[in-house]
């Protein structure tokens, strides 16, 4: 429940911001970005049981045992072992989405985020049509010791976190800005300035990126155009088109 209540909150959030700063939308560009959520949505009725299996027989075998704690909220473990997933997961996403700008493969899933021609919380709903791609960088996580369902329900709230970075609407937040991810910095990550490619990847934290030398702040405007136009109804599988388009025999370089 509490997860259709935030993904409410962000639609309504959306809204109110498109009403406010009409000049931030276009309007099919907008309409993608919710018919490709509305496609992920979808996807991810089907993967999430799937995901959930694969992390529960990772779970059979876990390094260490760390119980039931992560329920107890009357024990002190929960509190120790909620913080310690959030740290992991993050680092976990902050490397999966580096490597996701490096790597092809992981690039045609991630390029459906980054083909807007804006810049607005509706671009936080462009996610890709093929998650399972993400599986690699957080299945250490159940082996390690966390339960599945812990894992996955870090994995929502961060994803929901992020989601409300894609705004221009956020003023800077000061000290904030030291160790969490927030619109400015996130707005830096999406901009085709050649002085901001590559440039923070953080997930929830951006604290990986000052120690792992990828962060910058804003020197120059932020430029979001990417020349053209990915506005089909499949645009959740842009990327992959591109790269069979281009290796049609393996889709390698």
């Amino acid at each position: 429940m509490i997860g259709w209540l935030l993904i409410a909150l962000l639609l309504l959030c959306l809204v109110v911001e498109r009403l406010r700063a009409p000049g931030r939308f276009r309007t099919a560009d907008t309409l993608t970005n919710v018919w490709t959520f509305a496609g992920y949505l979808l996807i991810s009725l089907v993967w999430g049981p799937v995901l959930f299996e694969l992390y529960s027989l990772a779970r059979d075998h876990a390094i260490f045992d760390f119980g039931p704690h992560w329920l107890d909220v009357g024990s002190g473990r929960f509190w120790l072992s909620w913080c310690a997933l959030f740290l992991l997961d993050d680092f976990s996403f902050y490397w999966f989405h580096r490597a996701s700008h490096a790597s092809p493969v992981l690039w045609a899933a991630h390029s459906t985020h980054h083909a807007s021609t804006q810049f607005n919380l509706s671009v936080g709903l462009r996610q890709s049509w093929t998650p399972f791609v993400a599986l690699p960088f957080w299945i250490w996580l159940p082996l390690l010791g966390f339960d599945p369902l812990m894992v996955m329900s870090m994995q929502f709230f961060s994803l929901i976190y992020q989601s409300f970075t894609h705004t221009e609407g956020v003023p800077r937040l000061g000290m904030f800005e030291i160790v969490f991810n927030t619109p400015q910095h996130h707005s830096i990550h999406h901009g085709i300035n050649d002085a901001y490619l590559n440039k923070n990847f953080g997930g929830a934290l951006i604290v990986w990126d000052r120690i792992s030398r990828t962060w910058t702040g804003s020197s120059e405007p932020v430029r979001y155009d990417i020349g053209r136009s990915i506005d089909h109804p499949l645009a959740g599988l842009q990327g992959w088109f591109e790269l069979f388009r281009k290796h049609p025999s393996t889709g390698e370089q």
